[in-house]
Order: structure tokens, then sequence, then C-alpha cells
């Protein structure tokens, strides 16, 4: 079980530096949205992605990772 909660925090900041790395990618980039657009998805969805990586990541440092959170997490990150 030790070595699993190790696993999990490793995941956890390996997933918060892809998603921040691809936040400063999508920062550095034109918009490929035309401009009369009224919502960009993209911001929104890292964002959120990036909550969910953090929350997770707590959770993994706190010890307290049961299974339907990592079920979640697992089907989060396949979305």
């Amino acid at each position: 079980m030790r070595q699993q909660d190790q696993s999990e925090r490793l995941i956890g900041w390996i997933q918060l530096l892809i998603v921040l790395a691809f936040a400063g990618l999508y920062s550095l980039t034109r918009r490929a949205a035309p401009e009369a657009a009224s919502f960009d998805p993209v911001p929104a969805v890292l964002g959120a992605y990036a909550l969910l990586t953090c929350l997770r990541l707590a959770l993994a440092h706190r010890g307290w990772l049961p299974r339907p959170v990592l079920i979640l997490a697992a089907v989060a990150d396949v979305l």
C-alpha cells in the first residue's frame, strides 16, 4: 500500500507539470477561435483538470485515496 501511495504522488506531480506545460504553451500561441466567440473552452478545461489534479495530489499526500477517488481520477484522465 505504501508503494501505491508513493506512485500516486509521483503520478500527481507529473500530471500537474504536464497541465502547467500545456497551459504555458496555450498562453504563448495565437488564439484559434474567432474573436467573436464569447467562450473559449481550453482555459476552462485546463483549469478544471489542474484543480482535480491538485485535489488528487493533496489527497495522495495525506494518504487518503479510496478506490472511488482513484476510479474518478482515472475517468478524468481519460476524458
